[in-house]
Protein backbone atom coordinates (compact mmCIF):
# COMPACT_ATOMS: atom_id res chain seq x y z
CA UNK A 1 0.00 0.00 0.00
CA UNK A 2 1.41 3.46 -1.26
CA UNK A 3 2.20 5.94 1.71
CA UNK A 4 -0.15 8.82 1.93
CA UNK A 5 0.91 11.80 0.60
CA UNK A 6 0.20 15.31 1.78
CA UNK A 7 1.43 18.75 -0.06
CA UNK A 8 1.15 21.83 1.93
CA UNK A 9 1.93 25.39 0.79
CA UNK A 10 2.71 28.27 3.59
CA UNK A 11 4.40 31.38 3.41
CA UNK A 12 8.23 31.19 4.02
CA UNK A 13 9.84 31.76 6.91
CA UNK A 14 13.45 32.96 7.58
CA UNK A 15 13.95 29.62 9.22
CA UNK A 16 13.46 27.99 5.80
CA UNK A 17 16.30 29.75 3.84
CA UNK A 18 19.35 27.35 5.10
CA UNK A 19 17.35 24.61 3.62
CA UNK A 20 15.92 25.95 0.72
CA UNK A 21 19.75 26.46 -0.29
CA UNK A 22 20.67 23.23 -0.26
CA UNK A 23 17.56 22.25 -2.40
CA UNK A 24 18.60 25.09 -4.74
CA UNK A 25 22.09 23.57 -4.70
CA UNK A 26 20.97 20.37 -5.74
CA UNK A 27 18.56 21.64 -8.09
CA UNK A 28 21.60 23.40 -9.86
CA UNK A 29 23.89 20.64 -9.38
CA UNK A 30 21.16 18.66 -11.60
CA UNK A 31 19.92 20.88 -13.88
CA UNK A 32 22.07 24.46 -14.13
CA UNK A 33 19.18 26.26 -12.46
CA UNK A 34 19.31 28.71 -11.96
CA UNK A 35 22.07 30.16 -14.25
CA UNK A 36 23.89 32.15 -12.72
CA UNK A 37 24.23 29.70 -9.37
CA UNK A 38 22.40 28.69 -6.04
CA UNK A 39 23.97 31.93 -4.25
CA UNK A 40 22.13 34.17 -6.77
CA UNK A 41 18.78 33.12 -4.45
CA UNK A 42 20.08 35.06 -1.36
CA UNK A 43 20.34 37.94 -3.54
CA UNK A 44 16.62 38.05 -4.25
CA UNK A 45 15.34 41.31 -3.82
CA UNK A 46 12.90 39.90 -1.09
CA UNK A 47 12.47 43.31 0.37
CA UNK A 48 9.95 44.21 -2.46
CA UNK A 49 8.69 40.46 -3.02
CA UNK A 50 4.63 40.23 -2.95
CA UNK A 51 4.64 36.89 -2.15
CA UNK A 52 6.76 33.68 -1.07
CA UNK A 53 5.52 30.18 -0.55
CA UNK A 54 7.30 26.91 0.53
CA UNK A 55 5.65 23.61 -0.03
CA UNK A 56 6.37 21.01 2.51
CA UNK A 57 5.78 16.91 1.32
CA UNK A 58 4.51 15.57 4.59
CA UNK A 59 6.00 17.74 6.35
CA UNK A 60 9.56 17.93 4.94
CA UNK A 61 10.38 21.31 3.24
CA UNK A 62 10.24 20.73 -0.58
CA UNK A 63 9.88 23.48 -2.51
CA UNK A 64 9.79 27.41 -3.21
CA UNK A 65 8.14 30.47 -4.99
CA UNK A 66 8.42 33.75 -5.29
CA UNK A 67 6.09 36.50 -6.67
CA UNK A 68 7.46 40.12 -7.28
CA UNK A 69 6.78 43.52 -9.22
CA UNK A 70 6.40 42.63 -12.92
CA UNK A 71 8.65 45.83 -12.88
CA UNK A 72 11.65 43.92 -12.40
CA UNK A 73 12.00 42.11 -15.44
CA UNK A 74 14.21 42.99 -18.23
CA UNK A 75 12.84 46.29 -20.32
CA UNK A 76 12.08 44.36 -23.39
CA UNK A 77 9.91 42.53 -21.35
CA UNK A 78 8.10 45.09 -19.42
CA UNK A 79 7.39 47.41 -22.39
CA UNK A 80 5.89 44.36 -24.49
CA UNK A 81 3.73 43.62 -21.43
CA UNK A 82 2.56 47.06 -21.31
CA UNK A 83 1.90 47.63 -24.77
CA UNK A 84 0.44 44.29 -26.34
CA UNK A 85 -1.64 44.17 -23.31
CA UNK A 86 -2.85 47.90 -22.95
CA UNK A 87 -2.29 47.37 -18.79
CA UNK A 88 -0.20 48.95 -16.73
CA UNK A 89 3.14 46.97 -15.25
CA UNK A 90 1.56 47.03 -11.95
CA UNK A 91 -0.98 44.72 -13.49
CA UNK A 92 1.03 42.47 -13.41
CA UNK A 93 3.53 40.15 -11.36
CA UNK A 94 6.44 37.98 -11.83
CA UNK A 95 7.03 34.39 -10.37
CA UNK A 96 10.58 33.49 -9.71
CA UNK A 97 12.65 31.42 -7.92
CA UNK A 98 9.99 28.04 -8.91
CA UNK A 99 12.37 24.95 -7.36
CA UNK A 100 11.64 21.34 -5.79
CA UNK A 101 14.29 19.16 -4.15
CA UNK A 102 15.19 17.21 -6.89
CA UNK A 103 14.42 13.83 -4.88
CA UNK A 104 10.77 15.16 -4.71
CA UNK A 105 10.09 16.70 -8.71
CA UNK A 106 7.14 14.47 -10.19
CA UNK A 107 5.16 14.83 -7.31
CA UNK A 108 2.68 17.58 -8.00
CA UNK A 109 4.55 20.15 -6.04
CA UNK A 110 5.56 22.40 -8.26
CA UNK A 111 2.45 22.28 -9.85
CA UNK A 112 0.98 23.36 -6.81
CA UNK A 113 3.04 26.35 -6.04
CA UNK A 114 2.43 27.62 -9.63
CA UNK A 115 -1.17 27.12 -8.71
CA UNK A 116 -1.42 28.89 -5.05
CA UNK A 117 0.76 32.07 -6.67
CA UNK A 118 -1.78 32.39 -9.26
CA UNK A 119 -4.50 32.15 -7.01
CA UNK A 120 -2.53 34.77 -5.39
CA UNK A 121 -2.32 36.70 -8.33
CA UNK A 122 -6.10 36.71 -9.41
CA UNK A 123 -7.35 37.49 -5.79
CA UNK A 124 -4.93 40.55 -6.13
CA UNK A 125 -5.60 41.30 -9.74
CA UNK A 126 -2.19 40.82 -10.99
CA UNK A 127 -1.81 38.28 -13.85
CA UNK A 128 1.03 36.02 -13.72
CA UNK A 129 4.25 36.08 -15.39
CA UNK A 130 7.59 34.09 -15.72
CA UNK A 131 10.46 34.26 -17.90
CA UNK A 132 11.87 31.06 -18.26
CA UNK A 133 15.20 29.52 -20.47
CA UNK A 134 14.90 27.43 -23.60
CA UNK A 135 17.30 24.90 -21.85
CA UNK A 136 14.56 23.88 -19.51
CA UNK A 137 12.63 22.08 -21.05
CA UNK A 138 10.80 20.09 -17.84
CA UNK A 139 9.55 23.50 -16.96
CA UNK A 140 8.40 24.35 -20.10
CA UNK A 141 6.25 21.39 -20.41
CA UNK A 142 4.70 22.18 -17.18
CA UNK A 143 3.92 25.87 -17.88
CA UNK A 144 2.21 24.62 -20.97
CA UNK A 145 0.43 21.65 -19.46
CA UNK A 146 -0.74 24.20 -17.02
CA UNK A 147 -2.17 26.33 -19.85
CA UNK A 148 0.37 29.16 -19.64
CA UNK A 149 1.24 30.78 -23.12
CA UNK A 150 3.97 31.92 -24.61
CA UNK A 151 4.21 36.04 -24.73
CA UNK A 152 5.76 36.52 -27.78
CA UNK A 153 8.84 37.84 -26.14
CA UNK A 154 12.06 36.14 -26.41
CA UNK A 155 15.68 37.77 -26.00
CA UNK A 156 19.14 36.76 -24.38
CA UNK A 157 19.83 36.23 -20.90
CA UNK A 158 23.23 36.49 -20.29
CA UNK A 159 24.65 34.99 -17.20
CA UNK A 160 27.21 36.12 -14.72
CA UNK A 161 29.52 33.76 -16.36
CA UNK A 162 28.71 35.61 -19.76
CA UNK A 163 27.22 32.81 -21.40
CA UNK A 164 23.98 33.42 -23.27
CA UNK A 165 21.05 31.69 -22.81
CA UNK A 166 17.34 32.09 -24.78
CA UNK A 167 14.74 33.70 -22.77
CA UNK A 168 10.33 33.21 -23.21
CA UNK A 169 8.28 35.43 -21.59
CA UNK A 170 4.65 32.80 -20.93
CA UNK A 171 1.55 34.35 -19.15
CA UNK A 172 -0.57 32.63 -16.92
CA UNK A 173 -3.95 31.63 -18.04
CA UNK A 174 -6.67 34.37 -18.11
CA UNK A 175 -9.32 34.30 -15.21
CA UNK A 176 -12.41 32.37 -16.57
CA UNK A 177 -14.84 34.46 -17.63
CA UNK A 178 -17.45 36.14 -14.92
Amino acid sequence: MAEPTEITIRPRDPSDIPTLITILTAVHTQSSYPVDGPSTFLQTPTPNALLSLVALYNSTLAGHAQLLPASVLNSVVTESLKSTHDAPITSFATLVSLFVDPKLQGKGIGRRLVEEAVAWGRKEGRRLVLVVLEKDGAAIRMYEGMGWERGGVEYFYESIQGVEYRAFLYLAPPPPPV
